[in-house]
């Protein structure tokens, strides 16, 4: 009995990481494609009987919309959108605002660092129960897939990725 929780626990420690891995990944990486796949411009233009021509203005068309503004450029609009807002607002209400900035960094640092604990502990035990080629593997899992950086948004200082302007009150 105890033998079957111990295979359940590693399972459910190792599927537990590799979700964590998964979830936390960068970027996917694509599949190999078969050697007769099609890209899918191709595709669609078969499902559209394009003629040659076609193709080649609609690949001009589309190739621009594949590109994604860089996260630099995502944050740079926060700021100045929370600049805008505190533009708006009394020194008595910028003084509130940025109070309420620092409480919830400070609650999220500090569910951080407790999950952060958990996970740690949840390692040491999975740890604990693995032979040693299976802690190699693990090991190896949790560097490659480990713990990074957290939720989008978020940097590894715990500092959330809004207001630059703000002042911090820490």
């Amino acid at each position: 009995m105890i033998r079957l929780k111990l295979v359940m626990l590693l399972g459910f420690a190792l599927m537990f990481v590799a979700g964590l891995a998964v979830g936390r990944a960068k970027r996917i990486v694509p599949l190999a494609k078969p050697a007769d796949a099609q890209p899918a411009s191709s595709i669609i233009g078969k499902e559209l009987n394009l003629t040659p021509e076609q193709r080649e203005q609609m690949k001009k068309i589309w190739e621009p919309v594949g590109h994604h503004p860089e996260p630099a450029e995502y944050k740079e609009a926060d700021r100045q959108r929370d600049e805008s807002i505190r533009s708006l607002m009394s020194e008595d209400q910028r003084t509130q605002y940025d109070q309420i900035v620092h409480d919830h960094d400070a609650k999220i640092a500090a569910l951080r660092a407790e999950h952060e604990t958990a996970m740690r502990a949840a390692e040491a035990e999975s740890r604990a129960i693995l032979t040693e080629a299976q802690q190699k593997t693990f090991d190896q899992m949790i560097k490659e897939h480990g713990h990074r950086h957290g939720p989008p948004g978020m940097h590894r200082s715990g500092r959330r990725g809004g207001p630059e302007t703000a002042p911090s009150h820490q």
